[in-house]
Order: structure tokens, then C-alpha cells, then sequence
């Protein structure tokens, strides 16, 4: 395993350990999650309308989780200084992918297409190839996954 793998496995343990000790959302989310632009908002109607639709006991819990996940990763993103952990494209994915299994919380028969909504959607946003993050790609990337976690609020309410 290489440096950056481990860095971002440890990142990873402690956005799981702060969700285990903060369950729900987390102190960023607490208060409402400012919309993003409407052009953003109409391509999180997919994810919002699925979440909606989904009658599940714990969708409250379940999405509290998510709704930090996704503000989590927006912040980790937005680092940008000597100590830069995410730098290309392809490890948002990857810190995506391992926080959202290292939370463990089993969505995939709960909220039909809700992943691959999501997925759709980080797509869109920051493109399949795996590049290094200039300034503005970083910031589009903050704001990804910024609208993820409102998207995953609005759905919620």
C-alpha cells in the first residue's frame, strides 16, 4: 500500500470514527445546506425524488449519514495547501468509494438507483478521466459534492 493509499484509509477512519461518535449530521450540516445554483439543483432532482420516494424507518438516519459523508468529503476536498491529500480526480473517487463502505451503512436494496444516480452525477460534474485538480476543478469538485449533501437533505425532509 502506498503513502497516499494510507493517507486516504486513514481519512477515511476518522470520518467514520466522527460519524460513530456524531451520528447524524454532522456540526457543517446542522443547519440547513445553502442550494446550489438551479442549473446544479435541477440535476439533483433524480437523487432528491429517490430518496423521496423510499419509505425506509431508518431514511432519516441513513441520510443524516450520508448528508455528513458528502460535507465531509467537500471539505477534504477544498484542502488546498502544502498538505494536499486529494489531488487528481481519480482519489475523490477512491475517498468516495472507501468512506462510503467504511461507514458500512447497507443502502444498496434500500434506495434503488440511489448510487448509481450519484455516480451519474460526480460524473457530470468532474468527468470519468482521472486529471489533476487544477484551482477551479477543485472547486467544482467542492461544490459536487456539497450539492450532494443538500441533494441528500432535500430528499430527506
Amino acid at each position: 500500500m502506498n503513502k497516499n493509499n494510507m493517507v486516504l484509509w486513514f481519512l477515511a477512519l476518522c470520518l467514520i470514527g466522527y460519524g460513530i461518535i456524531q451520528p447524524g449530521y454532522s456540526s457543517f450540516s446542522k443547519e440547513s445546506i445553502p442550494a446550489p445554483v438551479a442549473e446544479i439543483q435541477t440535476k439533483c432532482e433524480k437523487i432528491i425524488s429517490i430518496i423521496k420516494s423510499t419509505d425506509d424507518p431508518n431514511k432519516k438516519k441513513d441520510m443524516g449519514h450520508l448528508v455528513s459523508l458528502y460535507s465531509d468529503l467537500s471539505k477534504l476536498i477544498s484542502m488546498d495547501s502544502e498538505d494536499t491529500v486529494i489531488k487528481n480526480t481519480e482519489e475523490i473517487k477512491e475517498a468516495n468509494r472507501l468512506s462510503g463502505k467504511m461507514l458500512d451503512i447497507d443502502l444498496k436494496d434500500k434506495y434503488e438507483n440511489l448510487g448509481s444516480e450519484m455516480n451519474i452525477f460526480v460524473i457530470s460534474s468532474i468527468g470519468d478521466d482521472n486529471v489533476v485538480l487544477s484551482p477551479e476543478l477543485r472547486q467544482k469538485s467542492v461544490e459536487t459534492f456539497k450539492a450532494l449533501a443538500w441533494a441528500v437533505q432535500e430528499g430527506s425532509k
